[in-house]
Parts: structure tokens; C-alpha cells; sequence
């Protein structure tokens, strides 16, 4: 699988970066400055966490999901033969969470000309439109128990199916549907279940943090984070009272550009910049991202995530 090639070679490859910075006497900008980590155990890509938990491995097909809310849905292959009454707008995706990222191969179909153009691609679903801002949850759970939440709710202006900005609030909560739908289907769970959703409906479900935890982190409560390596390594939540849990809310900005400006310039220019904005600090690499400084970079665009505190 791909992110378990990603996932190995990060972790090969950062194991030389204490000694090339020392030699070149820079600072290791890979180095977060959090005292608490996640243990190693905490999957944090969905391949690995498809081999991780073989029991519940069916959440990761996104046509299942769909189903077990009644939702008109299909396999986009079979769409057409089924004979079926299409009322647009649709959406198409790939099927399964654990093979696919970001929001590539996902498009929003208005008519019968566009479906054709994809009806046969290989591995994708089809589903009714579902309306509304996405928002996303990280539950925390023992035993299919719900033990904490932290929900991100995202910005109303989109570039493509992307976000501008993230709001992360303790106050944040996520529908009751949603907390129902976890409840049901996630049964002897013991981990971090991650749902994206759009008012009352799921998209999709995966069994690691958001954005490899950068979210959980940049929150700054090492109880949530002593808390959750408990989850992983002792199936055990220490239930503290709820100011003990709580942070300070802050935002995390996204800023797109198809020129690679900022993939150029000097990890000390890129400082500068963070810090006169009041970035949070913050250094780690997610799958073909890198982050730094709360910088994410992709190969096809920048883009420039900036948790700041409110």
C-alpha cells in the first residue's frame, strides 16, 4: 500500500535528521517542541490502521457507510445498467478510504452528460448529494464507549472540496445523529474514530487522528494526549473533570497557491513569516505533506495551514 511505503520512509528517513542538522549546525525544523507525544502504537495513516483493526476494516468502504444511513447510493460502474432514476446533482468517489486521499477522484455531478464521462471508473461509488458545511469529529473510545470528542468544524468558502480555514473549539459538538451512528457501528472499538460529515449525513470514516494528530497536539492538553496513548496501550480512559480536558480555541488557516513560492524559500524566511503571524509552533510530516511551522506543502500546491490562537 502506498501510505505504508510513505509512512515506513518517513520514519526511515528521520532518523538522519538530528545528525545532518548537527553537521550543518541548523536547527532541526522537523523537531515539534511538545513534551507529549503519541505513542508509536496510534496508527496514524489509514492504510495502517486498515491492518491494525481487521475487524472493523468494512468502515473504510465508503458505499457500506452510505448504506447503513439508507442513503441512495451505488457502484458507479453498475450505475447506468441498474436502470436506475438519477436525480442530480450526485456524487462520485473513490470507494474505499484506505486506498484513496485528500479529494482526488471526488466530483459533484449535475447532469447526465458529466456522469458519463466517469461511469467507468474502477473502485468508485456513487451517493445522493448531501448539503451542508463539512464538519469533522475525532472521537476517542474504549470498548465502542465514547470517552472524549474534539470537532473541527470547517470554513463555508471551499477552493475545490478544500477548506480555508478550520475553527477548534472545546464548545464544538458534533450532531447527535452522528454521535448515534459511532455508538452503533463502532462497537469494541478502542481507538481514535474520525468521521467526516455534512450535517446529519457521513462521507466517510477512517480509524486514525485528523491530519496525524496535528490537530489533537496544537490543543496543548497533555492530558488528552497522556489520555489517548492509554486508549492505545492500556485500552483505558482516565476520566479527568472537564476543565482538566478543555484548551484555548484557535484557528487553522489554509493560504493556496499553485506557484511553489514558499516551497523555495529558506526554512528561517519561512520562520519569520510564521512567527510574525503568531503561528503556533508546531514541526512534523504527514504523508506527501510537509509541515512545517503548521506549513503544510504539496507537490501540486501550496498550501499554508497557520493554527493561531484567539
Amino acid at each position: 500500500m502506498v501510505f505504508d511505503f510513505i509512512e515506513k520512509t518517513i520514519k526511515k528517513t528521520m532518523k538522519y535528521e538530528t545528525k545532518w542538522c548537527e553537521k550543518l549546525k541548523i536547527r532541526n525544523p522537523y523537531i515539534d517542541p511538545f513534551k507529549v507525544h503519541f505513542t508509536p502504537s496510534l496508527p496514524m495513516f489509514d492504510g495502517t490502521a486498515f491492518k491494525k483493526y481487521p475487524d472493523l476494516a468494512h468502515i473504510y468502504d465508503k458505499l457500506w457507510v452510505a448504506r447503513t444511513q439508507n442513503k441512495n447510493a451505488g457502484e458507479l460502474e453498475t450505475i447506468l445498467d441498474n436502470k436506475i432514476e438519477i436525480q442530480f446533482p450526485i456524487f462520485i468517489k473513490p470507494r474505499y478510504g484506505h486506498k484513496s486521499a485528500s479529494s482526488k477522484g471526488c466530483y459533484k455531478i449535475k447532469n447526465m452528460d458529466e456522469l458519463k464521462k466517469h461511469v467507468e471508473t474502477k473502485d468508485a461509488m456513487w451517493s445522493e448529494y448531501y448539503d451542508g458545511n463539512e464538519t469533522m469529529t475525532d472521537y476517542i473510545m474504549v470498548n465502542g464507549k465514547i470517552c472524549h470528542q474534539i470537532t473541527y468544524v470547517y470554513s463555508p468558502p471551499k477552493n475545490g472540496f478544500t477548506d480555508e480555514w478550520k475553527y477548534i473549539s472545546p464548545d464544538n459538538k458534533p450532531p447527535k445523529a452522528i454521535d448515534a451512528w459511532v455508538s452503533k457501528h463502532m462497537k469494541e472499538f478502542s481507538g481514535i474514530c474520525n468521521i467526516q460529515y455534512r450535517k446529519d449525513s457521513i462521507i466517510e470514516v477512517g480509524m486514525r487522528p485528523a491530519r496525524g494528530g496535528a490537530y489533537l497536539q496544537s490543543a496543548g492538553n497533555e492530558n488528552v494526549i497522556k489520555n489517548i496513548n492509554n486508549v492505545i496501550e492500556k485500552n483505558a480512559w482516565v476520566f479527568l473533570p472537564e476543565k482538566d480536558l478543555s484548551f484555548r480555541p484557535y484557528y487553522s488557516f489554509k493560504c493556496f497557491s499553485k506557484v511553489p513560492v514558499f516551497y523555495l524559500l529558506p526554512q528561517h524566511t519561512i520562520d519569520l513569516i510564521m512567527y510574525s503571524m503568531g503561528a503556533k509552533p508546531f514541526y512534523n510530516i504527514i504523508s506527501n505533506q510537509l509541515v512545517t511551522k503548521g506549513v503544510f506543502f504539496s507537490n501540486s500546491y501550496t498550501k499554508i495551514l497557520i493554527p493561531v490562537c484567539v
